[in-house]
Order: structure tokens, then C-alpha cells, then sequence
């Protein structure tokens, strides 16, 4: 890699993937490293763990807000005259609800001259009615359908967001609500009222998928760790065509 030398600035530097990208470019030789987040405290940790290997700055930087964005990279430029690499890390994220005009993503079918189907992502049998008429339709030569499975994440977007919103994007209640329609419960009714499995086959499929889970995790953790230059295999052209 062609970082020995290049002033590089790494937005979302003060933890996780920011953080190691700030200690792989300190170890590739990188002349400097402006480490740049909102966390204080963690940008000054992670400036004080590359400062042996190179020359490291930290400044303050909400990537939402574009006179942040200005001033990072204004301040980079009176320090050290040019910045050869922005890795731009950190990152925000909008409501659907914000960023779509029409109240269903299948709404929007329409101005592609396609049918666009609602269907409730949590219900299995549902999708799968869906899914096969679509397919049906599609080798039909009757063209595409869009369908717009309505489902839900329980945990939140990544680990660790609690410590960068500035406010809650949802409610403990919507959680709950979701959690009580969850699709290994709803299905699981369906095959009982439909006897199509008994209590105890359920019970053996959940145990066996627990088990095997528990397998993948007991392999992973007793496997060794990637060797450090793996890092970057496949994730960038090599070497990187920095002039």
C-alpha cells in the first residue's frame, strides 16, 4: 500500500473500524493521521495510540453537519498544506420515513409500470404467497414485481449508537410491539393450528438450531485470528493508486 508519507484524515476515528484504520495507516508509514469523531475522549485515545508510529491530530467533526466537514478539512490543510487520503468512516443515517415521499416503498412500483405488493414481513406463509406469485408472474414474461416486506430489527442499527445519538429514534414501546409478532412465534402458531408440526418437532428444530449456533461461535472463537496483512485484502486496488 502506497500510504508512506500521505497525510490521511479518518472521519469516525475515536472507536471500531475508524480506529483500526487509524493504527493500520500509523503502522503503513503514514506521514499523518488526523483522527476526527465527535467522541472527544475517544479521538484522544486513539491519538495517543498512534503517536508513536506517526504524526497524529485529532479534531472534533459531526459529519452531519457541513461547516464540521469545512473545518476538518480546513484545518488539515493549514497544518500539513494538502490531504492526499479522506477516509470518510463515520457515518449518519435518516428515519425511512424521512427519506421516502410515498408511505410504502411499494407505492412506488407505479412509475415503473410494475405492480408493487405490500406484505408483512413477519409472517412467513405471507411472504411465501407473495414471493411465489411473483415468480410465477416474472417466468410468466409478465415482467418484475416489487414487494415491500414490512419487518423489523430488534437491536439497534450497529453496537454502541446509544453513545452518538443526540436523541432516541425510537421507543421502547415500538420495540415491544414488534417483539410480540415476531415471525418464529407467528409461524410456529401457524404449524401448530394447521398441524402441520407438534410442540416437541418445534422445540427440536429450535434446540438443533441453538446448538448448531453455539457450534459456529465454539469453532470461531477457538479459530486463530487473521493475520494482520489480510487486513486490507480485497478492499482496496493494490497498490492504491495515490499520486
Amino acid at each position: 500500500m502506497q500510504i508512506e508519507d500521505k497525510v490521511v484524515v479518518v472521519t469516525g476515528g475515536a472507536s471500531g473500524i475508524g480506529k483500526a484504520l487509524c493504527e493500520r495507516f500509523a503502522i503503513e508509514g503514514a506521514g499523518a493521521v488526523i483522527v476526527s469523531d465527535i467522541d472527544q475522549s475517544g479521538i484522544d485515545a486513539t491519538v495517543k495510540d498512534i503517536s508513536s508510529k506517526t504524526t497524529a491530530v485529532g479534531i472534533i467533526c459531526d459529519v452531519a453537519k457541513e461547516e464540521e466537514i469545512e473545518n476538518l478539512a480546513n484545518n488539515t490543510l493549514e497544518q500539513f498544506g494538502h490531504i492526499d487520503l479522506f477516509c470518510s468512516n463515520a457515518g449518519i443515517f435518516t428515519a425511512g420515513g424521512e427519506t421516502v415521499s410515498t408511505e410504502n416503498v411499494s407505492d412506488r412500483a407505479t412509475a415503473y409500470n410494475m405492480p408493487g405488493v405490500l406484505v408483512d414481513g413477519q409472517d412467513v406463509m405471507a411472504m411465501h404467497e407473495a414471493t411465489v406469485h411473483a415468480v410465477q408472474r416474472a417466468r410468466a414474461g409478465e415482467g418484475p414485481t416489487l414487494l415491500d416486506a414490512k419487518t423489523y430489527r430488534y437491536e439497534d442499527h450497529s453496537e454502541g449508537l446509544n453513545r452518538i445519538l443526540r436523541e432516541p429514534y425510537r421507543t421502547e414501546e415500538e420495540i415491544e410491539f414488534w417483539r410480540q409478532r415476531d415471525p418464529i412465534d407467528i409461524h410456529s402458531k401457524w404449524l401448530l393450528e394447521n398441524d402441520v408440526a407438534s410442540q416437541e418437532e418445534i422445540d427440536k428444530v429450535q434446540n438443533d438450531v441453538y446448538e448448531a449456533i453455539g457450534d459456529a461461535l465454539q469453532f470461531a472463537r477457538e479459530s486463530p485470528y487473521p493475520d494482520e496483512a489480510d487486513l486490507f485484502t480485497d478492499l482496496f486496488a493494490d497498490p492504491i493508486p495515490l499520486r
